[in-house]
């Protein structure tokens, strides 16, 4: 029998780009600000250029807010204080704390595939859920994973969930079952699901917060539903608040909310959200996840919503986004189309560093042959 203790590794929300803050409380360390209830002019000031700011909206503490004579909006830290910011010009980092040394996800280091990373093979019956991620409770626990091959197809899967207390094993030709075995899941303890099918085997693992965390997290959720935010603000709140999950055991390190995140990130999506921000974050956590195929799905999305509402940011950040996964799966011409997009945009704005990123990252690319979509758009 499989049995380990919750590893005492920290697994990061790197999609995010780690917003730590520089003291306890460790809850909310992991993640980015933004705005909500913004009412009249607000911006977000850049060096050649401004965008008008929208509630939801992810700022970084290196970004300049600029608020009009008739415009007021609400800064949301990841720590989970607030400031209603009034007419003026306000640094993001007065307010909002961040770690030195640790660069928000608008000044993110050089981007590119990193060798580690290998290609994402499609073709295996992977792991969807739960996967990589903290649960806040294991009842109802369903176990999903990619289906492969002939979706009509009568194949049989093989499924097991391993760790303290657990050995459990099913047969199934579904691509999707609920976790039957008569052993309690026991918090703070590793699981591990196992999925084989033709042969091809895929893993993936997640732990159960314990109670005590549990109501933790449910108090802050508390506070974010108590401001009276519109549908898609209280969302992208109670993603953030999941998605910045931490232990305040400082020895004590696991995935995040992940997956209760994209549940609360899909119910507005089903609801027929527009805000270009839901589908992104929904394409961070599937990152978060180690789902790319899954992410470029939701970043696709959120370039169309972004370009429909004027959102530059968010366009910016998912052509980037579409670049690293089309790098990642060696599809080098369709990555070199999606960075250069991005870098237009950020020479638009005058963002230096986002600018020499990207060049780095085309430069690499431009000796890539075999592009596996010459188009250099979506595959």
């Amino acid at each position: 029998m499989h049995t380990q203790r919750s590893p005492r590794v920290l697994t990061p929300f790197l999609a995010l780009g780690l917003l730590l803050a520089v003291a306890p409380p460790a809850w909310g360390q992991r993640g980015m600000n933004y705005l909500v209830q913004v009412q009249g002019e607000v911006y977000i000031r850049r060096a050649l250029a401004s965008q008008r700011a929208s509630s939801g909206t992810l700022v970084g503490t290196d970004q300049t807010l600029e608020v009009r004579p008739n415009g007021q909006v609400t800064l949301m830290c990841s720590n989970h204080t607030q400031r209603v910011l009034r007419s003026g010009t306000h640094q993001v980092r007065d307010y909002c704390p961040a770690a030195s040394g640790v660069r928000s996800q608008t000044t993110r280091g050089e981007t590119g595939r990193n060798g580690t990373r290998r290609v994402f093979d499609g073709a295996q019956p992977y792991v969807i859920s739960p996967r990589n991620t903290a649960l806040l409770s294991p009842d109802g626990l369903l176990i999903e994973w990619h289906p492969t091959g002939n979706s009509m197809a009568t194949i049989q899967t093989q499924v097991t969930l391993e760790g303290e207390a657990v050995d459990w094993t099913i047969v199934t030709p579904l691509r999707a079952v609920p976790y039957g075995g008569s052993q309690a899941l026991v918090p703070d303890f590793t699981y591990t699901i196992t999925v084989e099918r033709r042969g091809k085997t895929s893993k993936a693992d997640f732990v159960v917060l314990s109670p005590q965390e549990r109501d933790r997290v449910g108090g802050e959720v508390a506070k974010i539903q108590a401001l009276d935010l519109d549908p898609d603000e209280e969302a992208i709140g109670i993603a953030l608040a999941y998605l910045n999950y931490e232990n305040p055991d400082p020895d004590y390190r696991s995935h995040a909310l992940n997956w209760d995140a994209l549940r609360v990130l899909q119910a507005r999506i089903q609801a027929g959200t527009r805000h270009s921000q839901i589908y992104w974050l929904q394409g961070e956590t599937y990152l978060a996840m180690d789902l790319p195929l899954e992410a470029r799905q939701s970043f696709e999305r959120s370039v169309a919503l972004a370009e429909a509402n004027n959102d530059q940011q968010t366009l910016a950040q998912s052509y980037r986004r579409l670049g690293e996964i089309a790098d990642r799966q060696e599809e080098q011409e369709a990555a070199r189309g999606f960075f250069q997009k991005a870098l237009n945009l950020y020479q638009a704005w005058g963002d230096g560093e986002q600018v020499q990123d990207i060049q780095k990252v085309l430069e690499r690319l431009e000796g890539s042959s075999s592009p596996k979509n010459p188009q250099g758009g979506f595959s």
